[in-house]
């Protein structure tokens, strides 16, 4: 039982004994966060790794299962690279185990998610990284080399493990704690390099090498977009519009013979004409403006001869032709279809987000689910889909991302959303966050706590959402992983893919000794005392988000502040009971007044009987 683990440990023993293992640096707040600083503290690696192991070992027999849900969003690259410093102290020795994030430190940070009230971790893709087109030093985790191998950087260089010991031993820590484990999985594209090039060319798209300078995404007159947009928003899919014959033309035949020549993939079809993997591009609505993404190509899921193209009507919304199951590409559904039963065989993970899984063709998106679930029955799908509606419990999803990350910051945009959860009454549910890997973080938007702070308390009121920390969020980090949604000019000035996390590397703000990791775990503790929560009605306010609320049988108003200005509120117009709050950010009460001081100062006050 836990071999993986106990294979590590046996490591560790090993590696204690060797001096070039004693000086390794380990933030404070996975030693403890009730004595944390934010600094870096000096720790033999070997013995550090191996303690933690024994201390998730002895939580896992006294450790409470938290019957609220609560998902830690992690990179798990970027989550736990720690820099090791050579001028921090003058006993350093040579650098042992890996300053990267990898999934060893990942297990060492389980005890610290555990205090944090995390049931569920959701990693970000932790498959093998292409390397054509590819951006900033490290590449897009998003870029998929191979969907079956995990990323050879993700281990720890020193255990010296060659299969994936690792990660299956941190599902098995994870396990232990009672925490689940959601990968986040890309079935719709891959890399440029992706191993499946040479033995299985007609899996991809081609295009021919004299067009590969010039190549963009289709473009259509304002007439023709008017018609697309209409026709998909009627759910028609017949006749669609096809891109230019002009365009289609770049496009080759599947080729022959493959071959490698400087570091890409050439193919040579049967007209001896010489042929390229294209790059991908935002395929809808079929006029965004983003450029072409050079480091990831689309999937061809369907060989039929007069749609060997990509666009909006191939590689999303599917001509009609297409989908009666004709023209399948019946081995890539395959291919694609077992990924998931062989990460349960192999690592017994728990569930998947799947990437742009609404893109998918209806029939592989049902067959895909149901050979998860029927390998794994409670297996858990997550779906990257804004929008809340009960349309995704019926494809077979749990849980949706959800739209709070757009909207929580505006005030009439909150009023507006927490009236639709309010009225929809849907059973679906969405991640309760105000940030995700590609929104602006929290912090960043208003360099200001207490929107970090509102934004969880909220979140963990609010119908069937889910409580969800990106890593990072309780440390106020405002360096964004990806600019990928919802960034002004101004919030995404000075980050390209040199800098950003998704893509080059990066550290976690360890080093901040002003987090709100305690404010999480106080409002974690407010929240699970509570068995029944019911939003009641939004109140009307020019300058806050009110709220009245039901709290296991007493009433209560959440109000927030979003102006930047103190704001009053007496009990004339809110009729707040002033003996009886449940929290303060920011606020006090004088004379029966409520005073919310600063922008988001929020409180959660008892209704008056």
């Amino acid at each position: 039982m836990n071999s993986n683990l106990n294979k590590i440990k046996r490591k560790l023993i090993e590696l204690q004994s060797q001096t070039d293992t004693i000086e390794y640096f380990i933030p404070d707040y996975w030693i403890e966060q009730n004595f944390a600083k934010g600094e870096l503290i000096p720790v033999n690696a070997a013995q550090f790794f191996y303690n933690k192991i024994i201390e998730i070992e002895f939580l896992s027999k006294s450790a409470k299962r938290n019957k609220r849900t609560r998902i830690y969003n992690s990179f798990t690259r970027l989550n736990t690279h720690i820099e090791q410093n050579q001028s921090q102290t003058k006993f350093y020795q040579p650098l042992t185990f890996s300053e990267n994030g990898t999934f060893l430190k990942t297990i060492a940070l389980l005890p610290y998610l555990v205090s944090l009230g995390i049931t569920h971790l959701y990693l970000l893709p932790i498959t093998e990284i292409g390397s054509i087109g590819q951006k900033g030093n490290l590449g897009s985790p998003y870029s998929i080399k191979n969907h079956y191998e995990l990323d050879p950087n993700l281990k720890d260089s020193l255990l010296n493990f060659e299969d994936d010991t690792e990660f299956a031993a941190l599902v098995e820590a994870c396990h232990l704690l009672g925490i689940k484990v959601i990968a986040e999985m890309v079935f719709r594209t891959s890399s440029k390099d992706n191993t499946l090039i040479p033995k299985h060319p007609d899996w991809f798209y081609w295009i021919k090498e004299s067009a590969k300078q010039n190549f963009t995404l289709p473009q259509f007159t304002e007439n023709e977009l008017h018609e697309i947009k209409q026709k998909v928003e009627n759910k028609d899919f017949t006749d669609l519009i096809t891109p230019s014959k002009e365009y289609i033309s770049q496009f080759s035949e599947t080729p022959t013979e493959i071959f490698i020549e400087n570091g890409e993939y050439i193919g040579i079809n049967s007209n001896g004409e010489r042929g390229v993997i294209p790059g991908a591009f935002a395929d809808w609505p079929p006029d965004d403006t983003q450029p072409t993404w050079d480091d990831v190509t689309y999937l061809k899921l369907h060989n039929h001869h007069n749609y060997n193209y990509i666009a909006y009507n191939t590689v999303r919304m599917y001509e009609q032709e297409l989908i009666n199951g004709k023209f399948d590409n019946k081995e890539l559904s395959e291919y694609l279809t077992g990924i998931i039963p062989y990460f349960i065989d192999k690592f017994d993970i728990d569930g998947i987000m799947l990437d742009m899984g609404h893109s998918l063709p209806t029939k592989l998106l049902e067959n895909i689910i149901h050979q998860a679930k029927k390998k794994k029955e409670d297996f858990i799908f997550y779906e990257e889909n804004f929008v809340i509606n009960d349309n995704s419990i019926e494809k077979g999803f749990e849980v949706v991302a959800g739209y709070l990350p757009f909207d929580l910051y505006n005030l009439q945009k909150a009023k507006d959303l927490v009236n639709y959860l309010i009225n929809q009454k849907m059973q679906i549910k969405y991640f309760g966050t105000p940030e995700t890997h590609n929104t602006p973080r929290a912090f960043q938007r208003f360099k200001n706590a207490n929107y970090s702070k509102m934004s969880y308390l909220l979140c963990n009121l609010l119908p069937n959402s889910i409580p969800f920390i990106l890593n990072g969020f309780e440390l106020l980090e405002s360096t964004p992983i990806n600019t990928g949604l919802d960034f002004t000019d101004e919030l995404k000035y000075g980050f390209s893919s040199d800098n950003l996390p998704l893509f080059s590397t990066s550290q976690l703000n360890w080093k901040n000794p002003n987090t709100i990791i305690n404010f999480i775990q106080e409002i974690n503790k407010i929240i699970d005392s509570y068995s029944k929560i019911t939003f009641n009605k939004v109140i009307e306010n020019d300058d806050c988000l009110i709220i009245e609320i039901s709290l296991d049988d007493k009433d209560y108003f959440f109000i927030s502040n979003y102006q930047e200005k103190l704001v009053q509120i007496s009990n004339e117009k809110i009729p707040f009971d002033n003996e009886k709050f449940l929290y303060s950010i920011d606020t006090s009460i004088e004379q029966r007044t409520l005073k919310f001081n600063n922008q988001f100062s929020t409180m959660l006050i008892a209704k008056a009987n």
